[in-house]
């Protein structure tokens, strides 16, 4: 099951808002206990929480530490005060747990064809963009290719060849399920691997 530092979504299922969105409701867990119930909410308006908050406030800590420096302007202008991540910042980890859960089922509908890599890319920002919107970040997108472990450079170059993007930067890749696990050991794992290389 997907994780961020420790916290997962049991029992997820999908219900329809008032601005019609599609969005995500279910029992937060954090390291196998269970937190209680979450749901999103329409127009962006506060999530729902039917336990403390609080108790997310060190898995969101270090979920926003691991944030690239980019995202982390994005967020850091909406979420955090004084190096601290404000409550409101466990919105934002719940939603990407969302969307790893949805890839893990992309990911075991894809293995059962044979060995496989998933990735999530973005358009990498020219210059010019950094300059002009620097506070955006580009859509996420996804692409699967039928091979296990490929390396980071190898994907952008297949990313590039196949015309899905001319500038990819690779946000995660996927050869395992315990690569939808993100944690400080999971981390460290793939340093290692890279180091080796």
């Amino acid at each position: 099951m997907a994780s961020i530092y420790g916290v997962t979504i049991s029992e997820m299922t999908k219900h329809t808002g008032s601005d019609h969105a599609e969005l995500a409701q279910g029992t937060v867990c954090l390291n196998g206990k269970e937190l209680g119930f979450w749901s999103q909410e329409a127009y962006g308006a506060p999530d729902i929480y039917g336990f403390d908050q609080f108790s997310l406030r060190e898995p969101a800590q270090k979920y926003f530490d691991q944030l690239e420096e980019q995202e982390k302007r994005v967020y850091g202008m909406l979420y955090c005060q004084n190096g601290k991540i404000c409550i409101d910042f466990c919105d934002v980890l719940l939603a990407d747990l969302v969307l790893q859960n949805e890839l893990e089922k992309e990911y075991i509908d894809y293995i059962q064809n044979g060995p496989c890599t998933l990735v999530t890319y973005q358009h990498k920002k020219s210059e010019t963009e950094k300059v002009a919107q620097p506070y955006s970040v580009p859509p996420i997108k996804m692409v699967c290719f039928q091979e296990a472990l490929l390396g980071q450079k190898e994907i952008e170059d297949r990313i590039i060849r196949d015309g899905l993007d001319n500038s990819p930067h690779v946000v995660r890749v996927y050869s395992r399920r315990e690569d939808f696990d993100l944690c400080d050991k999971t981390v460290k794992k793939r340093q290692v691997k890279r180091n080796r290389r």
